[in-house]
């Protein structure tokens, strides 16, 4: 398991292995996984609650940032794309790589979800776990 990587003003933050459950717990306290899902693909997201959730786990990553530093940063330039990035890294957070990998394999897309790939006889690189998305949200009084 890798460490989860966040950003934000700039610099890049990482939660451990062994705090990621804590992290999604937290993240959870304020927003849930469905919550989350259902304000990416809305176009009237809780920008609020969001930055609040984006500001637990950065907090959780070792940043020093207040709930109302992220919804400032938010409202700045590309403001759509700011709030995509940190919905994007909130999910890269509460959802398991792996199940992304699953969601995403062939068998997925034919609806065999539950079934069991057949091995490929190669081993797959592991990748390091970022949920920032590119998250580059600036502080504005930092």
């Amino acid at each position: 398991m890798e460490p989860v990587r966040l950003e934000w003003a700039g610099e890049e933050y990482r939660i451990p292995p062994r705090q990621i459950m804590g992290a999604i717990l937290a993240v959870e306290d304020v927003m849930t996984l469905g919550a989350l899902a259902a304000a990416a693909q809305s176009d009237s997201a809780p920008v609020a609650r969001i930055a609040k959730a984006y500001a637990v786990a950065l907090r959780w990553a070792g940043a020093v940032v207040d709930d109302y530093d992220v919804y400032r940063a938010i409202f700045g330039r590309d403001r759509f794309s700011k709030m995509l990035a940190a919905v994007n890294g909130l999910l890269g957070l509460m959802v398991p790589p792996d199940a992304v990998q699953r969601a995403s394999a062939p068998d997925a897309a034919r609806g065999n979800v539950g079934s069991t790939p057949a091995p490929s006889g190669r081993k797959r690189r592991s990748r390091q776990r970022s949920a920032g998305g590119g998250l580059a949200l600036a502080s504005s009084g930092a």
